[in-house]
């Protein structure tokens, strides 16, 4: 019985994170807003990628103008809406628990979802952009 609740939960944590992702315009063939830029990358801490969460973009100058994407188990991500210009970037795992999929969670440090601490920037040009983050505990 725990073990089927267990396969439901995870079942619905990953339909979560597809309807999130499809309406954060990812698998859509739209081009991103004029003011917007396609952002990739990879998340690990110590290494290891983290296997959910969420990455988010806001503009340093205007953090209410921000965009979010879910960091997927191989710990990638991918957003066609991040705003374009110099950024700062916070990243949490915690909401993963929420979806009742303990083993995906990766502790990381409460700084990385502070835009004030997390030390995490980059600049977002229009068209593509790769950014990857090496967490430390």
């Amino acid at each position: 019985m725990k073990s089927e609740h267990r396969q439901i939960m995870k079942f619905s944590f990953h339909v979560l994170l597809l309807a999130g992702a499809l309406f954060a315009g990812c698998s859509s063939g739209e081009p991103p807003a004029p003011d917007r830029a396609v952002v990739t990358g990879k998340l690990t801490i110590d290494g290891q990628p983290l296997k959910g969460g969420s990455i988010a973009f806001a503009l340093q100058n205007q953090k209410s103008h921000r965009t979010s994407a879910s960091i997927k188990e191989d710990g990638t991500y991918q957003t066609k809406n991040a705003p374009i210009g110099n950024v700062v970037i916070t990243v949490e795992t915690k909401s993963i628990l929420g979806g009742g999929v303990r083993e995906l969670y990766v502790e990381i440090p409460d700084r990385y979802n502070n835009p004030e601490s997390s030390g995490l920037t980059g600049e977002v040009k229009a068209g593509m952009n790769e950014l990857s983050f090496d967490l430390e505990r």
